[in-house]
């Protein structure tokens, strides 16, 4: 809802102010989501999304994608 997307707009700011570049920007989302780089794939995927001057709609994007990934399912 409005509170999740407030939340990735906020972030998506605060990256593309620390970082320069993609490869940072996705190295940081990953380490601070899932505690550990992306893999190859996953990175692969991340640049082609990102590509080189990443936008905060894409870097946004980009949260959602890893934030469906399994490690953050709740299965009960």
């Amino acid at each position: 809802g409005l509170t999740f997307n407030t939340v990735l707009e906020s972030g998506s700011k605060k990256l593309l102010q620390r970082y320069s570049n993609s490869d940072q920007i996705i190295n940081e989302l990953y380490r601070l989501c899932l505690g550990r780089p992306p893999g190859k794939a996953e990175l692969k995927s991340a640049v082609d999304k990102l590509g080189s001057l990443p936008s905060e709609e894409d870097i946004q994007d980009l949260m959602w994608a890893i934030l469906l990934l399994p490690e953050f399912q709740l299965i009960y």
